[in-house]
């Protein structure tokens, strides 16, 4: 019996030992100050936050942007420094500040930020999102930087803003997006992005994160902008040709194997073998693209959504054959 205690006792304190840890590295997680933020390695999550995720506004910052918000905002964007690499961009967003509905977007191709390829995912990564200040190709206000980056970091929190702003008039918010260069790096490894609502002192809007410039699937040369594949994230996909009996019913592929992305699988059905033409109501599909019911030879395409590791992925087109009776 004594044994028995014993051992549950060494089990224990283990156990406890191992949650002490995560929760501590949890913790410190959220403390992370500006000096560490190019240490910091991609760990399968976006952004994390940084300060506890309280901003890091100084008192006299507060009362100087409720005094801009009185005037109709503010917005400051950093000179170039000698790299060509934009600095922090702050802004004082308010009713005024923001485009309206009619607002015509321009292209940003005229603008080459700091570290741009020509790469499928590179962007003009807006450090001000458009949504809230109208800017489009401020050179000031364009990084490079990841599909993943812009969409699923940064777009979140400009999106939470501007639900707030638009739920009521004469709201304002103050928001600050630093990107982070590690020495002379051309692209940033990420941005530090942050936020407080001024006129309930932060009830609504305050967050201080730190987001990623990463794409999954790539290794990113963060000196120059070049890229290669990561060999250990990549994502496979197959799909094996189909027959069926003609019913009446859509006939649907949903047999994909995956390798490497958790992501959700969609199939795409086309009526060419080079899966060009999208199935249409005449092939019995209730949507472009969906899975058809009348009888003929058809070609579908499964696509796996990437995940917080791996990339998006497509299947080479399998043959679907629905047969008259």
């Amino acid at each position: 019996m004594r044994k028995f205690i014993k051992r549950f006792l060494i089990v224990f304190v283990i156990a406890a030992c191992v949650a002490a840890a995560i929760q501590y590295a949890i913790y410190r997680n959220s403390f992370i100050t500006r000096e560490e933020f190019t240490s910091l390695e991609y760990d399968g999550e976006i952004a994390i936050e940084v300060n506890g995720n309280k901003p890091d506004f100084e008192r006299e910052e507060i009362q100087d942007a409720k005094e801009a918000a009185e005037k109709g905002g503010m917005e400051d964007y950093s000179r170039l420094d000698s790299l060509g690499r934009c600095g922090a961009a702050t802004a004082v967003v308010t009713a005024d500040t923001m485009p309206d509905g009619n607002a015509e977007r321009t292209t940003l191709g005229t603008v080459t930020p700091s570290g741009w390829q020509k790469i499928d995912f590179w962007c003009r990564c807006h450090l001000i999102g458009y949504q809230l200040t109208g800017q489009q190709d401020n050179e000031r206000n364009l990084i490079t930087g990841t599909y993943r980056l812009n969409t699923s970091g940064m777009l979140p929190y400009e999106n939470q803003i501007a639900e707030y702003m638009n739920e009521e008039a004469g709201r304002s918010v103050l928001m600050k997006v630093d990107p982070v260069f590690d020495g002379r790096n051309l692209v940033a490894s990420g941005v530090n992005m942050e936020a407080v609502s001024l006129g309930d002192n932060g009830r609504s809007i305050s967050f201080n994160v730190y987001i990623f410039n990463y794409q999954p699937g790539y290794i990113i040369d963060y000196s120059d902008g070049t890229v290669e594949d990561d060999p250990d994230h990549q994502t496979l996909i197959s799909l094996a040709d189909k027959t069926a009996e003609y019913t009446g019913l859509p006939v649907q592929a949903d047999d994909a194997a995956v390798v490497g992305s958790t992501g959700d699988v969609r199939y795409i059905y086309y009526t060419d073998d080079s899966a060009r033409t999208k199935t249409t109501a005449a092939d019995g599909a209730e949507t472009d693209g969906g899975a058809p019911s009348e009888p003929g030879t058809y070609y579908v395409r499964a696509v796996v959504a990437g995940d917080n590791w791996y990339p998006t992925a497509a299947s080479e087109p399998a043959k679907l054959e629905i047969r008259a009776n």
